[in-house]
């Protein structure tokens, strides 16, 4: 009985972890590079703060916020 338990947990398990490790984001989504493009030209920002500025449009690109 405890084998049964243990077995019908595992395959529940399964499912969830599934998903994680079969779709996995794609390695190059395209915000990077626009950010940085939209960032050296439409901004024209200093070298020293263009970590910034590309992290900030980065993330609000992936994120959907424009």
């Amino acid at each position: 009985m405890r084998v049964l338990i243990l077995t019908v947990a595992l395959l529940g398990s399964a499912c969830q972890i599934d998903p994680v490790i079969m779709n996995p984001e794609p390695a190059h989504s395209g915000c990077r590079d626009a950010a940085r493009d939209y960032c050296r030209y439409v901004l024209k920002e200093p070298h020293d703060g263009m970590d910034e500025c590309m992290a900030r449009h980065t993330f609000e690109c992936e994120s959907g916020k424009r």
